[in-house]
C-alpha cells in the first residue's frame, strides 16, 4: 500500500472502531482487530481496482518491464487481501450472530 493507501486505511479503521463502540460490539481489542481488518481489505480492494488494475489494462503490451512490475505489485496486493480476510474469516461468526441478535431485538 502507498502513502496515501495507508492513510484511508488508517481513517476507515478508526471510523469502524468508533461505530462498533457505539453499537457496544465485543470488546474494544476484538473490535480495533475487526476495524484494522475490515479497512485493510477495503482500502487493497480500492487500490487494485481504482489503481492497479487499470494500469495493468491500459499499459501497451509491449512494455512487458512495466506490465510484469504491474503483476507483481497485484500480486502482492492479493496475497495480502488474501491474508487479512483469511485471518477475518474467523472473527466472522461472532460478527454474525452479534449482527443478527442486534437485528433481533429491534
Amino acid at each position: 500500500m502507498n502513502e496515501d493507501d495507508v492513510q484511508r486505511s488508517m481513517q476507515l479503521q478508526q471510523e469502524i472502531a468508533q461505530r462498533l463502540a457505539e453499537v457496544a460490539f465485543a470488546d474494544a481489542d476484538k473490535a480495533q482487530l475487526l476495524a484494522r481488518q475490515i479497512a485493510e481489505v477495503a482500502t487493497r480492494g480500492k487500490s487494485l481496482t481504482e489503481s492497479l488494475l487499470p494500469l495493468f489494462l491500459q499499459l501497451p503490451s509491449e512494455n512487458e518491464a512495466a506490465i510484469s512490475k504491474v503483476a507483481m505489485a497485484m500480486k502482492v496486493e492479493l496475497e495480502e487481501l488474501h491474508d487479512t480476510l483469511n485471518d477475518l474469516q474467523h472473527e466472522l461468526p461472532e460478527w454474525t450472530d452479534f449482527f443478527l441478535g442486534m437485528s433481533n431485538r429491534s
